[in-house]
């Protein structure tokens, strides 16, 4: 989003509507900005001005936003350049297993970062080890110093969510000190177990519903929590699964272990005849099993995914293409094979 500002300079905001840190990006042509050899760019939360070559970017933490104002002035080069600190995947751990993390520090500015150097921090009692270089003697416009960490979480460890930061310091060419931060968070996970679960009752990563709280074991029902009944398509009751309203998407971590995702879906019976939906079983970010359009006058269609090998199995419900009214939808006896 960005807005003119009476001086001909654009206020950016940077939004991550999301649960976990993304990179959001755009430029200065983008935004409306005339062409220029670099631009100013100044973060309003930190209140520290940069150049840029005309990237404006962050790796944004979850739900967070980034405000920053981008001028195309001549005195970009009184700044130093403006450096990205990123990540490469999710950042999640199981308990007493390494895990490798790799982030990126990447000169947006025009002049380049001097003597840069990245640092990954922990908790307390959690290793953090690199295994590829920390350390670059110049990093040019666009270039980026790579580096991969094993980060361990101590055995027993809860699972939840744990505070960790990365840390670069750099030089302009003036030999101006410069430091940039992104905490984020890593999240400590537990395999499925091996065998059929019923994924109603297993923990998920992440849970978004079009109304109301994703319910387990019974029907969305309505905007409280717990307000479900029992899950009803087509006439038939069942006692396991997950009740949810469109838009909605739930998140498992499976860890590589699983082979497939099994359900009965459709349109519960509690909300009359309006409901129109559509299933989607995604793995690693590849969508591996759909239905088409699925209303309240249909029974329950049988729905198999293939999700051998994936590390993150996501089930997605949309509104069928006319809004999300009704849309009360049912994923019955929903079970994980492993």
């Amino acid at each position: 989003v960005a807005k003119e500002m009476k001086d001909g300079s654009r206020a950016v905001a940077l939004f991550n509507e999301t649960g976990s840190p993304q990179r959001v990006a755009t430029t200065a042509a983008a935004v409306g900005l005339p062409d220029a050899a670099a631009y100013t760019l100044r973060d309003l939360w930190q209140h520290e001005s940069y150049n840029t070559a005309g990237t404006i970017s962050a790796t944004v933490p979850a739900h967070g936003t980034v405000l920053v104002r981008v001028s195309a002035d001549r005195r970009w080069n009184q700044h130093p350049p403006a450096v990205e600190l990123g990540l490469d995947s999710s950042p999640l751990v199981q308990a007493g297993l390494p895990a490798t993390l790799p982030t990126t520090v990447t000169d947006l500015g025009r002049t380049p970062a001097r003597q840069v150097s990245v640092r990954l921090s922990g908790p307390a009692g959690w290793s953090v080890k690199p295994t590829s270089p920390t350390t670059s003697k110049a990093l040019s416009t666009g270039r980026s110093l790579r580096t991969k960490w094993t980060v361990t979480a101590p055995q027993g460890t809860p699972t939840g969510s744990y505070d960790l930061t990365l840390k670069a310091s750099y030089r302009s060419p003036a030999g101006v000190r410069v430091e940039n931060v992104l905490p984020f968070t890593a999240t400590v996970v537990v395999p499925p177990p091996a065998g059929t679960s019923e994924l109603g009752d297993l923990p998920w990563l992440s849970a978004a519903n079009g109304f109301g709280p994703v319910e387990r074991n019974t029907s969305n029902g309505e905007s409280a929590a717990g307000d479900g009944h029992p899950i009803t398509i087509g006439g038939v009751v069942y006692a396991k699964g997950l009740g949810v309203h469109a838009e909605s998407s739930v998140e498992y971590y499976t860890g590589a272990a699983c082979e497939t995702v099994t359900a009965a879906v459709g349109v519960d019976d509690e909300k009359g005849a309006n409901g129109t939906v559509a299933f989607e079983v995604w793995a690693d970010g590849t969508k591996v099993a759909s239905t088409g359009v699925l209303t309240n006058a249909m029974p329950a269609e049988p729905l198999t995914a293939d999700i051998t090998g994936a590390r993150l199995v996501r089930l997605v419900v949309t509104d069928g293409g006319d809004g999300i009214d009704s849309d009360h939808a049912d994923w019955a006896d929903a079970r994980l094979s492993c």
